[in-house]
């Protein structure tokens, strides 16, 4: 992972011996071809003790340095707007080796994604958590044409001694110490048409992602790759997919997901309505969220929808099920 990055930094530095100590690689007369996502973040923690700049990810960044590369960095760019942009992210780098989990949602007032850490980050997270949510600032301001001030970052380390420096680059709103690690922006800038979308190299470009994706990704069948394209439709537009959506998000025709997904033995109906029923269950044993709320999420019409369709699936109310779900004590405050 990001052993070309690795390389470039390495010579850049004069190939300095605290950049690559205690990751086994300080022994080899070169670096090679791949690295692991381990020694990665031992090396970005040296560049946070030892580095004359730890804060060099700003300078990269504003230079026009591609964080990601192929098929997601055109799909990034060129998208039609910014929901479509960063939805890229838990669609295809989720599925790559690296270093977080990418989770998109969206609600009636904003968009927001939130980078989770597959593992401790330790002394590298300014660095590793910095660098791609300025990316994605930077990104949105590319798609809208101008600095998304309305954005807000969140980020769960404490302030850092270059904060002023990370506040003017991001251009707007920064939360250290925060309890998540995330980007948020207004629901209608999120949707708004962006400036640099092209049909054509988008179309092309998430071609490009399948095919990078698919040597590392484990065999699945339809069923598994619909209910897939679902769950990431669900938590990026809110509203319940349909099957021309999900059918163009896995890149064929709906006649044909129909006729792969009836090979299985299922139906696309059944495999939403199997999603909703296991969120539906989830959220309701959230006892402060309501069930308008709830309703919400699903991306249903009303709370009224929502009871029929919970009547119909488990006979019984949303509130009678939460009242069985929750501890006595629970359900009754």
């Amino acid at each position: 992972m990001c052993a070309r990055f690795v390389r470039s930094l390495y010579a850049t530095l004069e190939r300095p011996a605290w950049l690559l100590a205690r990751t086994g690689l300080e022994r080899k007369d070169e670096l090679p071809e791949t690295i692991r996502v381990s020694q990665y973040i031992t090396i970005m923690s040296n560049m946070a003790r030892h580095a004359p700049d730890p804060a060099y990810f700003i300078e990269f960044l504003e230079a026009g340095v591609p964080y990601f590369r192929g098929g997601i960095d055109l799909a990034t760019r060129y998208a039609p707007d910014i929901r479509s942009a960063f939805a890229i992210l838990p669609r295809f780098a989720n599925e790559r080796p690296g270093i977080f989990e990418h989770r998109l949602s969206m609600d009636a007032h904003a968009l927001t994604l939130e980078l989770d850490a597959r593992m401790p980050l330790g002394e590298a997270r300014p660095i590793l958590t910095g660098a791609p949510l300025l990316f994605l600032a930077r990104l949105a301001a590319a798609n809208l044409g101008r600095p998304v001030h309305e954005a807000r970052i969140e980020l769960r380390h404490p302030e850092v001694p270059y904060a002023a420096r990370l506040r003017a680059a991001f251009r707007c709103p920064v939360d250290f110490a925060a309890p998540r690690d995330a980007i948020t922006l207004p629901r209608a800038l999120a949707l708004r048409a962006s400036v640099t979308h092209d049909p054509t190299v988008w179309t092309e470009a998430l071609a490009r992602c399948e095919a990078e994706v698919e040597p590392t990704r484990p065999t699945a069948g339809w069923s598994a790759r619909t209910r897939g394209a679902c769950c990431n439709l669900l938590a990026s537009t809110g509203r319940v997919p349909r099957l021309e959506q999900v059918a163009g998000e896995l890149g064929v025709s709906a006649r044909t997901l129909i006729r792969h997904l009836k090979a299985e033995d299922t139906r696309f109906h059944a495999l939403v309505d199997a999603l909703l029923q296991e969120r539906s269950q989830a959220l309701l044993r959230e006892n402060g969220l309501a069930i308008r709320s709830v309703a919400e999420r699903l991306g249903l019409s009303d709370a009224s929808d929502f009871n029929r369709r919970f009547r119909r699936w488990f006979g019984m109310t949303p509130s009678q099920y939460r009242a069985r779900a929750l501890p006595p004590v629970t359900a009754r405050s």
